[in-house]
């Protein structure tokens, strides 16, 4: 990645808060519109996230927040990507 791209990743994910997580009738999060980025760059941001996560502990505002910003993220992909911590 280069220091621009790594600059959109920065501002993308400040795009996002807890707030605007918006919600389907069946509580799926909606899906969001084409990005910028690759299925790989985003497999990687979301196990970045993950492993961010994991640093707080569960209920807590800061891991909800990063748990929002997981869902929309999963929900770029066209594909159910698991999170495997051993992989």
């Amino acid at each position: 990645m280069t220091v621009q791209s790594i600059g959109s990743v920065a501002r993308f994910l400040m795009s996002f808060s807890m707030k605007s997580t918006l919600k389907t009738e069946n509580n799926q999060p909606e899906p969001m519109p084409e990005s910028q980025f690759t299925n790989e760059e985003l497999e990687l941001m979301i196990d970045a996230i993950w492993r961010r996560q994991r640093c707080f502990i569960a209920g807590d505002r800061r891991f909800k927040e990063y748990g929002a910003i997981l869902e929309k993220l999963r929900g770029m992909l066209p594909y159910r990507f698991v999170i495997d911590e051993f992989r």
